[in-house]
């Protein structure tokens, strides 16, 4: 049971970077241009 512990502990700590990376995605996002492009980005 102990690695199921540190299993959770190391997701908990490691979420803060999947967010910044989804908010830079999101700000490079409004910069597109490119509508077909910008459609593209924002279907995934």
């Amino acid at each position: 049971m102990l690695l199921k512990m540190i299993d959770l502990s190391l997701m908990a700590e490691h979420l803060p970077v999947h967010k910044a990376e989804l908010d830079k995605l999101a700000s490079y996002i409004c910069t597109i241009q490119n509508p077909e492009i910008k459609k593209a980005a924002t279907e995934q």
